[in-house]
This record gives C-alpha cells, structure tokens and sequence, in this order.
C-alpha cells in the first residue's frame, strides 16, 4: 500500500481512494485491486496519522470505498426493492415541498447550526426543522435511523443512495432538508453519489463553510449537477464570497443572479420553480419561517 499526500482524484474505475483530514491535508490512499478487508486494512493503516481537523465534525462517516459502491449500485442493487434499499439508507424523506425526494437527519446534528443556533439573529436561531412535523416521534426516529445507517454502512449506504436515486426516477434531488455535513468524508460521499447520477439535478444547501472551501481547495469545483448552495448565518445578511448561496429576509444586491423564493406566495411549495438547484443562479432568497 502507498500513502501519498496529493490532492489528485483517482478515478473510480480503476482504483478507490480515502480522504482524511492530518494536518491540513488529504491522505490518499491506492490500493491493490483486492477487495478483501481493503477498507479495514486502509483504516489502520491511516490510523496514526489521523487526527481531527477544525472542518470535520466529531461525527464524520468513515471514507467510503467509491468504486465498490459503484459497483453494488450498477449490478448487486440495480433491481433491488425498496425494502433492501431502505435498509442501507435509512429510507429517503419527500418534503411536502420539493419537486422530488430529499434525505434527511436531525438539526440537532448540525455542526456549525447547533453554534448559530445560539445567536440571536442567526439564520438557525428558530430553526425550522426542530418544530412543526420534524419534531414528531416517528419523523425524528426516521432521521436517526438515516444517520445510523450513514454511519454503520457508509459505503453500503452510499451505493443504496445511488440506486434509490435512480430509482425514484426523479430529475431533482435535495440533500438535508433538514441536518447538514457530518465531515469531509460525508461531502466525499455524496459527490460520489452525484457522479453516479449524472441526470439527476442535486441541491445540497449547508453551513458547514470550512468543509466546502477546503473541497474547492483541493478539487476546484463540484460535479456540474451538484448545487452546494452555502448559506448565510444571518438573517439579512448575503454569503457573497460563494459563488452559490442562500439567504433570509436580505436585500437584493446589484449585479447578481437573485431570485426570491415564490414558496410563501404558491402554497409554501415548489411547483415549477427550480432555482435552488440551478448553478446559474446566484443568490436564492428566502422568507424567514
């Protein structure tokens, strides 16, 4: 086994690779070919020179192996049931609003938003996803058992996101409805997923700003139907630095791609409005609720 400190992307199709986060950079790991106990292997290996960063929650999933959830996702779950597909992710969620299905866990889970969450102001102050439906027993038992299933199985979890998704047979996708980024492995994760469903439109909205600027670092850009819309922490305030993002009550600024959410003025949903997974659009502003 070879450990180097590169920032390059190994194709999938050839060899898998495992990033984790020691001292300001990413260890990529190239295995052989085998697959046998190559993740266990892998993990102990890195092991030593682990260490937690700023960026990464406590909570991150472990790296998964992207060309075995290939794999599983394009032969062993391509005709799977939704029972077998529900029991590596946890199940999807379908948001009243949304044009499709979404995957969720708990806001209580979110990193920066627990801090924000005590600031007066902040865009995570009254959060919307620890009241109304979400604070219901069996919807809260369903987000943990996501972030379970995330965390025990992450590879079998992403391979049964990847067949879940195609299955649905949906064009659009939302990441976290409710919850956020676990660590950069967690992003990882579902930049895999997108990549594997190349017609499917993802919107993945988030805080978790340190986790996203260091991806960029280090890749450049996100898959081009992946969406990760970077949210302000204030209310008024715009996230202009990101070239996509979100806000709350803000005042339109000149010379930007902005759209006002229609939510409030249509129902509180969607319908044909698609703005939030749109790259073209810059700024997406919401109403407070």
């Amino acid at each position: 086994m070879v450990v180097s400190t590169s920032p390059m992307r190994i194709p999938h199709e050839s060899k898998w690779q495992t990033y984790l986060h020691s001292s300001g950079r990413y260890a990529i790991i190239h295995t052989p070919n085998e697959r046998t106990n190559a993740m266990t292997i892998a993990l102990a290996q890195l092991a030593p020179i682990h260490t937690p960063a700023p960026c990464t929650t406590t909570m991150d999933i472990d790296p998964i192996h992207d060309g075995y959830a290939h794999t599983m996702a394009d032969h062993h779950l391509a005709r799977a049931s939704w029972g077998t597909l529900d029991t590596l992710t946890g199940g999807l969620s379908s948001p009243s609003k949304m044009p499709g299905y979404a995957y969720s866990i708990s806001a209580k889970r979110c990193n920066v938003g627990a801090k924000l969450r005590n600031v007066k102001g902040s865009t995570c102050n009254k959060c919307y996803a620890l009241k109304g439906r979400y604070a219901f027993p069996n919807v809260a038992a369903a987000m943990e058992r996501r972030f379970q299933a995330m965390q025990s199985n992450p590879t079998g979890w992403a391979a049964g996101m990847i067949a879940s998704i195609r299955k649905t047979g949906e064009t659009h996708f939302r990441w976290h409805d409710s919850g956020d980024l676990q660590g950069m492995n967690h992003l990882f994760a579902i930049v895999v997923i997108a990549e594997a469903t190349p017609n499917v439109q993802h919107w993945l909205p988030t805080r978790e700003y340190a986790l996203v600027r260091e991806y960029l670092r280090l890749n450049g850009s996100f898959p081009v139907n992946l969406t990760v819309r970077v949210s302000a922490p204030m209310i008024g305030a715009v996230a202009s630095e990101w070239e996509n993002s979100s806000s709350v009550d803000a005042a339109r600024t000149p010379l930007t791609a902005w759209v006002d959410c229609p939510a409030s003025k249509q129902g509180n949903k969607c319908m044909d409005c698609r703005a939030c997974w749109d790259k073209s659009v810059e700024v997406v502003n919401y109403k407070k609720h």
